[in-house]
Parts: structure tokens; C-alpha cells; sequence
């Protein structure tokens, strides 16, 4: 129940159109957060039909996940570009499930952490932040973009401590989230020199027109 769209990778999208083929929903970015659903409804086994509506038991039971981990008991809910329930949560809550995410103490996400951390190409693909990031990372650390420039981190450390972030974009604009991300995460000193270098592409965004002249960049104060 996700729609369909052209595939974001470049490549995959040339391809489709040299073959005369449409997209389909497999495509569409939020596919495989649907596909989770309809595990889900499988794993229930209950009728996965109309798993999307707010009253179906699939989304009763990752809104009670939601109230859990964010320790919020209500929030408010509209529908998103995935078609589903999205609750509108603080930053303060998204960074607290993350940290939970990152913290070791649930099983159920430590199952979710290991899975993301050892499968980083399935969390967004070629040439993403979000891939890219969690393999430089190297099991420590988790990330994921969403809707209109949200960001959360889960990181566990060296010494073992672990943290949540979150960032938004006022404007909604993805480009700069990555390299705020990282200014944010080396403020707080979260990140080795190695780590910052394997991310390296991601700490400046250079802006370049149609004849590949500058034309300017992005960077972070803080």
C-alpha cells in the first residue's frame, strides 16, 4: 500500500526506462518499511488487509512500541508519504529511542541493531549517508533518514557509553543533513579521526552548476 515511484538510484532507474518497464511498488522507498508490516501481520497471523489503517492491529502494536521506548503516553498523528500512521514526536524523544536503540538493554533491538549494523546496504544503498555511515561505524552505530529532514543516531562508544540524536531540517531539505549530522556527532565528540575520514566526502557539500563550475557550499556553525 505504498505506491510506486522510480527508483532513487541512478542507475536502477536507467535501466528500468531502457527496458520499458514501469516501476513498481517494490521500487518505492518505503518498501521494505511495508514489507516489515506485512511480516508483521504474518507473524500475528492476522489478515494483513487495510494494515495501513490506524485501527488495524499491526499499527496498534508499533504505536504501543512507539509509546514505550519514547515515553511519551500520547502524541499527535497524521498520515505520511509512506501512507501509514506517523506520530509527531520531540526531538528529545526520537534521541531517547535511540540511545535506547543503542543501549543494549532490549533484546528485541539488539536483534534490530545487529541486523542493521551487519545489512548496512539495505538501510539505504549506494553512495548514502545512512550506509556509508553505519559502515564506517563498524557495528557501533546506527542512522536513518526520514520524512522532511528528520535524522536519529544510535551510537555506542569505546568506553561504553551510548547515545541518542536527533536532528530536523526547519526547511525539510535533505542536502545538508548529512553534514550536519556529522558536525553535530564531532561536536560532541562522538566519532575517532578514523571514523571522520571514511566519512569524509559528507563533511563538506560543494555546490556546482550544470558546467560543473562552484558555485558555492554548504557548512555547519555551531
Amino acid at each position: 500500500e505504498c505506491g510506486t515511484h522510480f527508483p532513487y538510484d541512478k542507475e536502477s532507474k536507467i535501466k528500468l526506462i531502457q527496458n520499458n518497464e514501469n516501476p513498481s511498488a517494490l521500487h518505492n522507498n518505503c518498501s521494505g518499511k511495508h514489507a516489515g508490516m506485512l511480516c508483521l501481520a504474518k507473524h500475528l497471523q492476522i489478515d494483513p488487509k487495510g494494515y495501513t489503517d490506524l485501527n488495524h492491529p499491526v499499527q496498534q502494536l508499533i504505536m504501543d512500541q512507539v509509546k514505550r521506548f519514547s515515553e511519551l503516553d500520547k502524541f499527535p498523528l497524521a498520515i505520511d508519504g509512506c501512507s501509514a500512521p506517523v506520530p509527531f514526536l520531540p526531538l528529545f524523544n526520537i534521541a531517547l529511542m535511540y540511545q535506547k536503540f543503542a543501549g543494549g538493554n532490549y533484546d528485541e533491538l539488539n536483534t534490530l541493531f545487529d541486523a542493521i549494523t551487519s545489512n548496512p546496504y539495505l538501510i539505504a544503498g549506494q553512495d548514502r549517508f545512512d550506509t556509508d555511515f553505519i559502515k564506517a561505524m563498524a557495528g557501533n552505530a546506527v542512522t536513518k533518514v526520514g520524512g522532511e529532514g528528520v535524522r536519529g543516531v544510535g551510537i555506542r562508544t569505546a568506553k561504553g557509553e551510548t547515545y541518542g540524536v536527533a536532528l530536523k531540517v526547519l526547511d525539510g531539505n535533505q542536502r545538508c543533513n548529512p553534514i550536519a549530522t556529522l558536525a553535530v556527532l564531532e561536536d560532541m565528540e562522538l566519532l575517532t579521526d578514523d571514523e571522520l575520514n571514511k566519512l569524509s566526502p559528507y563533511k563538506k557539500i560543494v555546490l556546482q552548476n550544470h558546467r560543473k563550475i562552484e558555485t558555492g557550499s554548504i557548512k555547519v556553525e555551531l
